[in-house]
């Protein structure tokens, strides 16, 4: 990454910002890397055993759980970055399922 800064602080000297489009550019290649993070890691995991997952996938994990567990903090980061009340979470469907 900062590589990365360092690169998008060089071209914008030389190219103006209207053309670099640098928001999408350096969005694409986080996405990309956490992609591929995500890929070799899950490659990894399947190559070792453990019980209840599939390479890194919890066969358990109950995502209304995890909802519930992460709402409050995205909430909390909503109210403070935006300074506006954040919406209310709500969980559809079959709350007992699980992956």
């Amino acid at each position: 990454v900062p590589w990365l800064a360092k690169g998008v602080k060089e071209a914008s000297r030389k190219v103006p910002a209207s053309q670099l489009n640098l928001n999408r550019f350096v969005s694409d290649m986080i996405m990309s890397r956490i992609s591929r993070r995500v890929i070799a890691e899950q490659f990894i995991a399947l190559h070792e055993q453990r019980e209840g997952y599939i390479g890194v996938i919890c066969r358990e994990m109950s995502p209304a759980a995890a909802v519930r567990r992460v709402a409050p903090e995205a909430q909390a980061v909503c109210q403070q970055a935006y300074g506006v009340q954040p919406p209310e979470v709500l969980i559809e469907g079959d709350e007992g399922v699980t992956c």
